[in-house]
């Protein structure tokens, strides 16, 4: 037998095989979302039989794939928030029992994920609520799950949110927007200009049937990074009246240079269409440098834009909660939203569009009453070849997972 062997380890099997084409190769298989499925993740040298063992993952058996034909395996890694939680003793000791959204934001040397309404209570409406609230984390093998390095918190350890919401009795006469009421604020994207972290935020008046909700403005706030317990609101704001369009805000980078920031806008709640918008990064504060894409290339002045309805990069599906991401190993595009058959990632090669196809990834069948699932460069492992979503379920946990989607 020759030695010494070649090393094998990482390659997927077809490509083992024929590195190791001139040695009787034993193969074992192991269950396991580690590494990536079909590959090697081991192996041993046996010179008295001239045999190598190769040890070979495959997908644990709690995993699933709703399209076989693009995605290998889509595996729950455990609950971030919650009880039983990765985060279970740090929440609880900063108040937080049931929380949802976990918007991530990437500030250099770690993550910021941006929570929405949130109960030191086990479920909603249980025991004090905050409307949101940031969690930090290093970077770290999400493999493993996603651990907390801090939470936000005030002078009492408890956390602080970022905006607090009036919290007003959700009443039909909210519907009225002269009347100023206000159920809560929840932020809907964050990036970071400089050294401050600007947090874009929706302020919900009334919440109607499921998945309806009216929201009254979008404003920017921001707080330096140094300081993440004191965020100041800017005066940029979007209002219902001139922007509807723009109740929702989540800000991207098209490319580490651009010179722009891009914004995924959608109207409250989740029945209206995906809009992009755009800003030079040192202009993101004065509402007039904002842009709207009206058609294909074609940007226009926001102030031009008043009660209009841009142009769909998702045409003809209703947009609810969105993120996007560059994935380098499928070379495209992906964004993450909720539909009627279940949590879909829209694919194109152009951030601007159109999306119109997907990959089917999770239903309410592998989980009851989910939403969000936001997605992020960060989240990623292999170049993108797995994509890690942070999932949120209204019931019977009112809390956030962790999902693995592995990319054939």
């Amino acid at each position: 037998m020759r030695i010494p062997v070649p090393n094998p380890v990482g390659l997927p099997l077809s490509e083992a095989r024929k590195k190791l084409a001139d040695y009787h190769c034993n193969v074992e298989y192991r269950k396991t979302h580690f590494g990536l499925p079909n590959t090697v993740l081991d192996y041993a040298i046996d010179a008295e039989k001239e045999c190598v063992h190769l040890l070979v993952s495959v997908p644990e058996d709690e995993s699933f794939t709703l399209d076989p034909a693009h995605v290998v395996s889509v595996t729950k890694i455990g609950k971030i928030t919650g009880k039983s939680g990765f985060n279970e003793r740090l929440m609880n000791e900063a108040g937080v029992g049931s929380t949802d959204l976990g918007i991530p934001v990437d500030l250099g040397d770690e993550i910021a994920f941006l929570y929405g309404d949130s109960f030191s209570g086990p479920d909603v409406n249980q025991g004090t609520w905050n409307s949101n609230f940031m969690a930090l984390a290093d970077f770290q093998n999400w493999e493993k799950g996603m651990y907390f390095s801090r939470l936000v918190t005030g002078s009492n350890g408890k956390v602080k949110p970022l905006f607090q919401g009036q919290h007003d009795e959700n009443l039909p006469n909210n519907l009225d927007i002269q009347n100023k009421k206000e159920i809560t604020k929840i932020p809907t994207g964050g990036i970071q200009v400089g050294s401050s972290l600007y947090v874009y935020g929706m302020s919900v008046r009334y919440w109607g049937k499921p998945g309806e909700w009216f929201v009254t403005e979008n404003a920017l706030w921001k707080a330096d990074i140094h300081h993440l317990d004191e965020f100041q609101k800017t005066g940029l704001s979007f209002s219902e009246a001139d922007y509807p369009f723009a109740g929702q805000l989540f800000p991207f980078l098209s490319s580490p240079s651009s010179p722009y920031i891009h914004l995924l806008a959608i109207p409250g709640g989740r029945f209206g269409q995906l809009s992009l918008l755009r800003v030079k990064r040192d202009e993101i504060e004065n509402i007039d440098a904002y842009e709207v894409l009206m058609k294909k290339d074609c940007y226009v002045p926001i102030k031009e834009c008043r009660q209009q309805l841009p142009y769909s990069i998702l045409p003809g599906v209703n947009a609810s909660e969105p993120s996007i991401a560059y994935d380098e190993y499928l070379g495209e595009w992906l964004i993450s939203m909720i539909s009627l058959e279940g949590l879909k990632l829209y694919h194109a090669k152009d951030f601007q569009g159109p999306f119109r196809e997907s990959y089917l990834i999770l239903t309410a069948k592998e989980c009851p009453q989910f939403y969000g699932g936001f997605l992020s460069p960060l989240l990623m492992r292999n170049h993108g070849q797995k994509v890690y979503l942070q999932v949120s379920q209204w019931s019977p946990i009112y809390n956030t997972s962790l999902y693995e989607v592995a990319f054939r």
